[in-house]
């Protein structure tokens, strides 16, 4: 089970740094520099990403401003198209969600910017992507209670999540950039 695991963040980590930043870098064009928090081992990185859920830093060069993002990737067969919010774990450890609305309704460090995207379990190809703001994520929630679903029993770590349908989203008037490899369309 321990391999599997070690496995699966492997091929994470592969598809981060090979297909999904590479492929942001491109549609985020020359205006922002992307700093990824989960690979520097500085202790404001550990910081940003242990307790502000912070992933990614984009720098906008435009007018010198810094924003977080949190990012999840998936390695799947076909593309869920969703943003998915772990409510609560088995563990009983802390959830994104109880973080980011503590986070957003005392003032704190919280990532501007949700980005999810799906990877191919084949070759690792980048199958699809989206980027909202957090804020607009959390709204959504609140005002359309999505369902809630259970990670498969064979998934290391179980949760309770809640799977937010791009074009949901897009459908409740919320601005939701969304990528596609012509494969997917």
């Amino acid at each position: 089970m321990a391999g599997n695991f070690v496995q699966s963040m492997a091929q994470m980590a592969y598809c981060y740094n090979n297909v999904v930043l590479p492929t942001l870098r491109t549609l985020l064009k020359s205006y922002y520099e992307i700093y990824s928090v989960e690979t520097d081992t500085s202790k404001i990185s550990n910081l940003l990403d242990v307790y502000g859920g912070c992933d990614l830093i984009l720098l906008d060069k435009r007018n010198y401003t810094i924003s977080g993002v949190a990012s999840r990737i998936q390695i799947v067969d076909e593309p869920y198209d969703t943003f998915t919010v772990r409510l609560q774990r088995d563990s009983g450890s802390p959830t994104e969600f109880e973080k980011r609305t503590f986070a957003m309704s005392n003032e704190c460090i919280y990532p501007k910017f949700t980005f999810q995207a799906y990877a191919s379990k084949e070759d690792f190809r980048l199958l699809s992507m989206a980027v909202i703001r957090t804020q607009d994520l959390y709204k959504f929630i609140e005002k359309n209670c999505p369902q809630v679903k259970h990670t498969g029993e064979n998934q290391i770590g179980q949760a309770i999540f809640i799977p937010c349908k791009w074009q949901d989203l897009r459908a409740a008037g919320f601005a939701v950039s969304i990528f596609h490899t012509e494969e997917t369309l």
